[in-house]
Formats: structure tokens, C-alpha cells, sequence
């Protein structure tokens, strides 16, 4: 499990734009939106149609802990990527870009840091899964007691997925298992666009901007166009348990507006 983990620096790391937006809305400042193409905002719609709410992130958090602890991966574990560089010499995050982000932030590009790399994202769940099998006896320490109201909002906040994970593989496990392998397959065996000089030029412009971003985009089209199909499969073979599901989620989501985030 160690023999993968290298040092970089940060400046060599494939960050996510959208973080400096987020982080600079929530410190009140005049933050410019990123750009984005019209699938990645299809595909932040999506929990929309089981009524998930995504919460801001709390970046103040997040900097208290680096500053009293610094980047401590012992304790919150190694920020994960890929092992090899994309085609702009970066190497992508699979998770920890929060900590990334604010990292260069605080110290700069030239500050350096321990990852963990991995060769694709099933072999990053498989090692978080073997590592929570050998220490799940070793339970945390329990500093403060949790607030029985504080229970309740919790156990509201999770049981939404619960509800959705139930009725997913409970009542539609075979199409579930289906769309689920087709993804797999999708993100192993298609290998996704690295030169759009391979397509031809279109003189019309539009129709040109068109043909390259569906190369360019094909694995994440092809997995928003399955989950799509997917979802409506959901919507006409099991209206009213699929409106029930909805429903409840979207009552959740309510009563969680109205009180402290979790």
C-alpha cells in the first residue's frame, strides 16, 4: 500500500478550476463562474431528478484543519491520482482536490506533499476498501457527544440515500447491475480523446464545434446518455415507487433547509 505513494508538488497537480469560484463566493468575493460546456451542466442536474441537493462546501473548515494540523495524511489519508500525466503534463486528482487547491493556495506552487497513486479508479476503491477491512476494528475517539437533534438530522440526511440505494438495487437490481457494467466498460475499455487533430475540418463552424466535442466528450456522453435512459426506464415502468422516492427525498431535502447543515 506504500509502494505507491510519491511525492510532487503542487503545481504539478491537474487542479479543478471550479474550486477557485467556490472558494472565492464564499469569501464574498466578485467570483467569475468557469466556463463550462453544456454536458458537464447536464450532468449537475442530474441528482436534481431525485431530489438531491449538493451543499457549498466549507472551505473554513477545511482551512482551520490545515492550519492546525497542516496536510496530514496519516490522519485524513493521501490525496489520490493517476499515475501517469495527462496530455498537459498534469496529473489528474481522483480525490482530495479540495486540499489540493487550498494547499497551493496557503503555500504556494512549490510546496510539496505526499499522494497516492493509482493506475485507475477501481483500483483506488479496492485499496480504500481493503484499508477500511484491516482497521475496522480500530474505532476513532469520540471527543464530543453528538446532540440527540443532531442524530436525527443525520440519520434524515443519510436515509435519503438509503432510500434511493434500496429502491435502486432492491426493486430494479438487474437494469441497476446493467447500467452499472456498461459505465465500467465505457471508462476501461473506450479509450477517451486526446487529439482532436484526428477529426476532419468541417468548414462550417458550428457543425465543426459539434463533431469535436462529441469525440472529445464521448465517455462522459455516453455515460450521461445511458444514466439518462436509465432514469426515464425508471420513470415508465415504476411511476408511482419512483414518484414515492422523489417525494420523500425532496421532503428530506426540505426539513434539512430549514435546519443546521450537516
Amino acid at each position: 500500500m506504500t509502494s505507491n505513494i510519491i511525492k510532487i508538488k503542487v503545481k504539478d497537480l491537474q487542479i479543478q478550476t471550479v474550486h477557485n469560484y467556490t472558494y472565492e463566493k464564499e469569501l464574498n468575493n466578485n467570483a467569475t463562474p468557469p466556463k463550462t460546456n453544456i454536458f458537464k451542466k447536464i450532468l449537475r442536474l442530474i441528482p436534481l431528478l431525485f431530489g438531491i441537493r449538493v451543499n457549498e462546501y466549507d472551505w473554513d473548515k477545511l482551512k482551520k484543519s490545515i492550519e492546525d494540523n497542516g496536510y496530514d495524511p496519516e490522519k485524513y489519508g493521501h490525496i489520490e491520482t493517476r499515475k501517469k500525466p495527462n496530455k498537459n503534463g498534469k496529473i489528474e486528482i481522483y480525490n482530495g482536490n479540495h486540499r489540493a487547491f487550498l494547499l497551493q493556495k496557503m503555500f504556494g506552487d512549490d510546496y510539496e506533499l505526499q499522494v497516492r497513486v493509482n493506475r485507475n479508479v477501481l483500483k483506488l476503491l479496492t485499496d480504500n476498501i481493503i484499508s477500511l477491512l484491516k482497521n475496522r476494528k480500530h474505532k476513532p475517539k469520540i471527543v464530543n457527544k453528538v446532540s440527540l437533534n443532531e442524530k436525527i438530522i443525520r440519520m434524515a440526511y443519510y436515509s435519503q440515500f438509503a432510500a434511493l440505494f434500496i429502491y435502486v438495487f432492491g426493486f430494479h437490481f438487474l437494469e441497476s447491475i446493467v447500467l452499472a457494467l456498461l459505465i465500467y466498460l465505457i471508462y476501461v475499455h473506450l479509450k477517451p480523446a486526446t487529439d482532436l487533430k484526428v477529426i476532419p475540418h468541417n468548414k462550417n463552424r458550428f457543425i465543426n464545434l459539434i463533431i469535436k466535442n462529441l469525440y472529445y466528450n464521448n465517455q462522459f456522453i455516453l455515460t450521461i446518455t445511458l444514466t439518462v435512459l436509465y432514469t426515464l426506464h425508471l420513470i415508465l415502468t415504476d411511476f408511482l415507487w419512483f414518484s414515492v422516492v422523489m417525494i420523500y427525498c425532496l421532503v428530506i431535502q426540505g426539513i434539512l433547509k430549514n435546519t443546521s447543515r450537516v
